[in-house]
C-alpha cells in the first residue's frame, strides 16, 4: 500500500444536523376547547391530588359538550399550571402549560397519560382509535380559558422514518404543527404543506414564504394539482407548471434518474430503511419542475412510462412549390438563383404552428434541396429548412433562421426539437419535440431562492415505504451541509445523558494501491 494519496473520509446516509420542520395545520386540524375548573361530580375530581400539589391552581378540564350535558368526552383532558416546578418554570404566572390525559386507567395517570406540555404530542382516543394531537397553549383570561391544540396523526406518521438512530445516536429532527400566519419562519429549515386547501396560504404568505427561501428554506408540497390552481399567485411565480396537453400513457414503474440529485435521494432512501423497490407515488399532477418546457432532463424520481406529446410537435405535410427563388435562400445548383422559377419539389413553402399554451404561434419555412451541381441534385435527396422567426417575410441574413439539415437540434421557447423531413420531394418537414418525457413522481426544483422546493401528490394514508420516501425528500431539502462527508460538508453530535457507551460515525475508507 502506498503511503502517498492515502485518505479516509466520513460518510453518512442521512443528515445528522439538527433541523426542525413546519407543517401549517389548516383550520379543520386546530382543535379548540372551552375550559371550566373540574367540579364536584366530575370523574377524578377526587383523584387530582397529586397534579393539585404540584399546581397549586385550580385543575382545568373541557366544557361539557352541549349536547351530552351529563357526560364530559370518553377521555378526559385536564390542564394544569404545574410552575414552578415544571416545564415554564419559576415565573409566577398562572400560564396553563401541562395537559394529563384519562384515556384507560380511570384516573391514574399512567406515563402514557401525562404529563405533556407545550408542544408535547399526546393521545387522545375520544377523537378516533389512535388519534394523536400536538398541544399548543392555553388561550384566554381567567373566567374565559380555551385550550388549543392540533390534529398530528399524520405528521407523526410521516414523522416515524426520521427517528431512526444512528449507532445509538438520535438524529435531532423536530416536526412541529404551527398556525402559520403567526409562526416564527426563520426558526425552521423546511415547511411542508398538506392537501390543496394550503394553496390558499401559498398566495395569502407569499411574501414571507419568498424571504424564508431567500434565507435558504425549502418546501413541501403535498398537493394534487389542476390546471385552474396555477392562477395562485406563488405557483405562478415558481419553476413549476401544469402541462395542460400532456397526455398521460401511464405511469408504470418508479426510477431514479442519473443526476447528483436522485442519486442523493436514493442515499436517503437507503439511509431511512428504504426497500430494493421505490414504493408508489402519485404526482402533483401534470406538472413539470422545469417551466413550460417540460423537459426535466435528469429528473429526481419519474415513472418508466411516458407521456403523449405529439401535439408539441410542429409540422406541414402538405407544402407547396416555390413560384420563386425568394431573398436568402440557401445557394445551390438544384435551382437557378434568386428570381428564377424553381423546377417542382426542389424549393417549397409553408408553415410551422408551435403550441402555444391554448394557442398557436405561426412561422413561415422554406424547404430547399442542397446539391453542388446538378448530377448531385438528380441523385440525392439532401434537403435545409429555413424559418422565418423574426416574422419579417424574408430568410436574408438571419443565421438563426437557417438553414437547418435532417437531425439538427432547434430549440424554441425553452423546448427542444429534432428537425426531420417526411419526404424527398419537399412536400413535408416536422419539428419533433425531444428530450425526457418521463413524468416526474417528484417535481424538484433545487434553486428555490437559496432553498429547495419539491412536490408531489397528497394522500390521506401514506405507507410505510411511501413515508420512507417522503422523508428522504424531506432530507434531500435541507442546506447541503446538513449532511456529514467530504468536502465542505460539516457536522455536529450531541450526545446526552450517556454512561461508559461508545459512539461511531460510519465512514468508509478510500485506500489507493500501488506497485512497488
Amino acid at each position: 500500500m502506498s503511503g502517498d494519496d492515502l485518505a479516509v473520509s466520513g460518510t453518512a446516509d442521512i443528515p445528522i444536523q439538527e433541523f426542525s420542520v413546519a407543517f401549517p395545520i389548516l383550520p379543520d386540524q386546530k382543535q379548540v376547547d372551552s375550559l371550566g375548573a373540574v367540579e364536584p361530580g366530575d370523574r377524578c375530581h377526587n383523584s387530582l391530588r397529586e397534579i393539585n400539589k404540584d399546581s397549586g391552581t385550580d385543575i382545568l378540564r373541557p366544557e361539557k359538550p352541549s349536547g351530552n350535558p351529563d357526560d364530559l368526552y370518553n377521555a378526559r383532558l385536564y390542564i394544569a399550571d404545574t410552575d414552578p416546578r415544571f416545564a415554564g418554570g419559576g415565573n409566577g404566572l398562572t400560564d396553563y402549560d401541562t395537559v394529563y390525559v384519562d384515556n384507560k386507567t380511570r384516573c391514574q395517570f399512567s406515563p402514557s397519560e401525562g404529563p405533556f406540555y407545550i408542544n408535547d404530542y399526546f393521545n387522545y382516543s375520544n377523537r378516533n382509535a389512535g388519534a394523536r394531537f400536538q398541544f399548543k397553549n392555553v388561550t384566554g383570561s381567567a373566567d374565559s380559558r380555551k385550550l388549543v391544540y392540533h390534529n398530528a396523526s399524520q405528521v407523526l406518521r410521516l414523522r416515524q422514518p426520521t427517528r431512526r438512530q444512528m449507532n445509538g445516536v438520535d438524529t435531532l429532527v423536530s416536526f412541529d404543527t404551527v398556525n402559520l400566519t403567526k409562526a416564527s419562519l426563520p426558526d425552521y429549515q423546511l415547511i411542508v404543506f398538506r392537501r390543496d386547501d394550503s394553496l390558499t396560504y401559498l398566495r395569502d404568505e407569499k411574501e414571507r414564504l419568498n424571504a424564508f427561501a431567500d434565507r435558504g428554506g425549502s418546501l413541501l408540497l403535498l398537493m394534487n394539482l389542476e390546471d385552474s390552481d396555477f392562477s395562485n399567485d406563488f405557483l405562478s411565480s415558481s419553476d413549476l407548471s401544469y402541462i395542460s396537453d400532456m397526455d398521460n400513457t401511464g405511469r408504470g414503474d418508479i426510477e431514479f434518474s442519473d443526476s447528483s440529485s436522485s442519486r442523493s435521494l436514493r442515499q436517503f432512501f437507503k439511509g431511512v430503511s428504504g426497500s430494493a423497490s421505490v414504493p408508489g407515488l402519485e404526482p402533483a399532477g401534470k406538472v413539470s419542475s422545469t417551466g413550460d418546457s417540460g423537459t426535466a432532463e435528469q429528473p429526481l424520481l419519474s415513472y418508466k412510462n411516458t407521456y403523449d406529446r405529439d401535439d408539441w410537435n410542429a409540422s406541414d405535410f402538405s407544402m407547396d412549390d416555390a413560384d420563386t427563388v425568394p431573398n436568402g435562400a440557401p445557394e445551390s445548383e438544384c435551382y437557378p438563383p434568386s428570381g428564377g422559377s424553381p423546377p417542382d419539389g426542389s424549393l417549397t413553402e409553408g408553415s410551422l404552428q408551435f403550441p402555444d399554451d391554448d394557442d398557436t404561434e405561426t412561422y413561415e419555412i422554406l424547404n430547399a434541396e442542397l446539391g453542388g451541381s446538378d448530377n448531385f441534385c438528380q441523385n440525392n435527396d439532401l434537403r435545409s429548412l429555413m424559418i422565418d422567426l423574426d416574422d419579417d417575410e424574408s430568410f436574408e441574413s438571419q443565421e438563426r433562421e437557417g438553414p437547418f439539415v435532417e437531425g439538427d437540434v432547434l430549440e424554441w421557447q425553452g423546448r427542444t426539437y429534432n428537425l426531420e423531413f417526411l419526404s424527398s420531394d419537399g412536400e413535408g418537414a416536422e419539428l419533433v419535440f425531444i428530450g425526457s418525457t418521463s413524468q416526474e413522481a417528484i417535481n424538484y426544483v433545487p434553486s428555490y431562492g437559496e432553498g429547495k422546493l419539491a412536490a408531489t401528490g397528497y394522500s390521506a394514508e401514506y405507507g410505510s415505504e411511501t413515508r420512507n420516501l417522503l422523508a428522504a425528500t424531506m432530507y434531500q431539502l435541507l442546506p447541503e451541509n446538513s449532511v456529514f462527508g467530504s468536502g465542505s460538508s460539516s457536522a455536529s453530535l450531541e450526545v446526552l445523558s450517556s454512561t461508559n457507551q461508545s459512539f461511531y460515525m460510519p465512514y468508509t475508507a478510500n485506500l489507493r494501491w500501488s506497485r512497488g
